[in-house]
C-alpha cells in the first residue's frame, strides 16, 4: 500500500519489506520447523 508523500509522490516501499506481523510470522515459522528455542536452557533468551 502507497501513501503520499509531502510532494504529491507516492511513497514507495524498498523491495523485500515486510511488515512487523509478517516477520514475526515468519519467525514463529521458523521456531517451529526448525525447533529453534526461544527461552530456556539453550534458547535465544535465556
Amino acid at each position: 500500500m502507497a501513501t503520499e508523500t509531502s510532494v504529491g509522490q507516492p511513497a514507495v516501499e524498498p523491495v523485500g519489506a515486510v511488515t512487523d506481523e509478517q516477520l514475526i510470522a515468519m519467525l514463529v515459522d521458523r521456531v517451529r520447523g526448525d525447533g529453534l528455542r526461544l527461552t530456556g536452557e539453550g534458547g535465544l533468551l535465556q
